[in-house]
């Protein structure tokens, strides 16, 4: 659906990623919720962002594809990504 000024706009890297996946949240600041999936819909991890940034740890992810969903009150992201 792309993103429209409704929506968190994060900036997720690296991708692939090996051991740490870095989240920058704009605007700077904000506070959301976070939950990852795998390919089969299973929550793998989850947790919450504060001040905008967060590095997930993710060396004990299997390789594969996962998806990353950001929540705050209102908006929602899924953000794709690869664990080499």
């Amino acid at each position: 659906s792309g993103i429209t000024e409704n929506d968190i706009a994060p900036v997720v890297g690296p991708n692939p990623v090996t051991n740490e996946l870095y989240i920058n949240l704009t605007p700077t600041g904000e506070k959301a919720e976070y939950s990852i999936y795998n390919i089969y819909g299973i929550k793998v991890a989850s947790g919450f962002i504060e001040n905008g940034r967060k590095v997930l740890k993710t060396d004990t992810f299997a390789s594969g594809l996962y998806f990353l969903v950001l929540k705050d009150n209102q908006k929602e992201s899924v953000v794709k990504f690869i664990k080499r």
